[in-house]
């Protein structure tokens, strides 16, 4: 399977998440829920979880809106929590 093949939410260090909180986009962070589902190995049920990560926002100049969906990527560590970065975005529902 090629890396074009494969979906986002598959590719190594890269997720899919909504913007939740852009209140520090001028300082360069904004928050990012991610959820992801999986079926639990022994009784075979989908489970749900949700994280909310601190992401890097390089365009500190305009406002990113709430409901946003974007795609992240790993990059190297900026602060204690922050680690991805905004790769493209697909607008708000």
């Amino acid at each position: 399977m090629n890396k074009e093949e494969k979906g986002i939410s598959q590719q190594r260090g890269k997720m899919q998440g909504v913007v939740v909180q852009n209140i520090r986009y001028k300082e360069g962070t904004v928050t990012v829920l991610v959820k992801r589902s999986f079926s639990h190995k022994k009784y075979h049920k989908i489970i749900t979880t949700s994280k909310k990560y601190l992401v890097q926002y390089d365009q500190k100049d305009e406002e990113i809106p709430l409901g946003t969906k974007v795609v992240l990527c790993q990059i190297a560590k900026v602060s204690k929590r922050k680690f991805l970065r905004i790769e493209s975005q697909q607008g708000s529902n």
